[in-house]
């Protein structure tokens, strides 16, 4: 059995690289989608769809499973910053 880990090789970091600037792209598209559409409902809906219909293949895919997860996520409130006026980052006297 292989570990995941290993040294970095030129090849891996040219992958690597590659799929860093797929996703940059991806987001420069949902941005850009968001601007025109708007960032409502329907348009944080269709932007990452637009983005991932251009995008081919697996790494199309995957923005679009992605997307629609943290849409979702959002949709339903489970937002990632704690509420303002939380106590959860105030220091302890």
């Amino acid at each position: 059995m292989s570990s995941p880990i290993s040294v970095p090789t030129g090849k891996g970091v040219g992958s690597a690289f590659g799929d860093y600037a797929v996703g940059a792209g991806g987001a420069l598209m949902v941005g850009l989608s968001q601007s025109v559409l708007g960032s409502g409902f329907w348009g944080s809906l269709l932007a990452p769809v637009l983005a991932a219909s251009a995008i081919k293949g697996d790494r199309g895919r995957m923005l679009a499973t992605i997307a629609g997860f943290f849409g979702i996520i959002s949709l339903l409130g489970s937002g990632t910053a704690p509420a303002s006026g939380s106590s959860a980052n105030e220091a302890v006297d």
